[in-house]
């Protein structure tokens, strides 16, 4: 599950990744990926905010999870794309809070869908999160490392995210994130946003006038001066 809060904090949109079925074979990377674009487009669409703050509950993730995770489609995903990296905004951090000196869990948010990460932050972290650290490393960019904080409790996580800002499931005022994603569903399903991510899906380059890779006069006008070496 991906969710967006809708207040934001310090103009940065709040977004909680969750599992909510425990049982790894009805995980699906594929799903997940396509959810990612999805919500990737319509946020794109109607939102507007300068960065992303992220919640990664790993509450359910388990190494059968982990197993599931298809390289050649996270690969993909890497490719297509570019990680992107802000100055920090202050984050005053407990004795209870750790920041990861590694590479962050379920990074698929970048510079392909104008995105620029604020922070992350892991909640419910196990044993899991080396192995998880030791996958993404294969695919993603190391400029995201300083942004990842792990909490151990929902007080540390309070210290950098304000309740106001989080759901009931995290402490916060906000209501439940059964309730977000209803109406996130009912928007995805809805007529006006199934055509425009079928539009979207439609919009790529045309290769045949792409300019080939030999040497054309035509475009090196400009003025060379001769150089000598002693």
């Amino acid at each position: 599950m991906q969710l967006s809060m809708p207040k934001m904090y310090k103009c940065n949109r709040v977004s909680v990744f969750q599992l909510l079925n425990p049982d790894p074979s009805a995980f699906s990377c594929e799903a997940f990926l396509r959810n990612t674009f999805m919500l990737g487009d319509v946020r794109m669409k109607h939102d507007y905010f300068l960065g992303d703050i992220w919640i990664v509950d790993m509450r359910h993730a388990t190494f059968s999870h982990l197993l599931r995770m298809n390289p050649t489609l996270m690969q993909k995903a890497a490719h297509l794309f570019h990680l992107t990296s802000r100055n920090p905004v202050d984050q005053p951090l407990s004795s209870n809070t750790m920041p990861l000196q590694q590479p962050a869990f379920l990074l698929k948010f970048q510079e392909g869908l104008g995105l620029r990460i604020h922070s992350i932050h892991v909640l419910n972290a196990n044993s899991l999160l080396q192995h998880v650290v030791s996958f993404m490393r294969q695919f993603f960019s190391p400029k995201i490392i300083d942004r990842v904080i792990v909490h151990e409790s929902l007080d540390a996580l309070h210290m950098s995210l304000p309740k106001r800002y989080l759901p009931k499931d995290y402490g916060g005022d906000e209501p439940a994130l059964a309730e977000f994603k209803d109406k996130y569903e009912k928007e995805i399903r809805s007529t006006v946003t199934k055509q425009f991510l079928i539009n979207s899906m439609k919009m790529v380059s045309d290769e045949k006038k792409r300019p080939n890779a030999d040497i054309n006069e035509e475009y090196l006008a400009g003025s060379f001066r001769k150089l000598d070496f002693d």
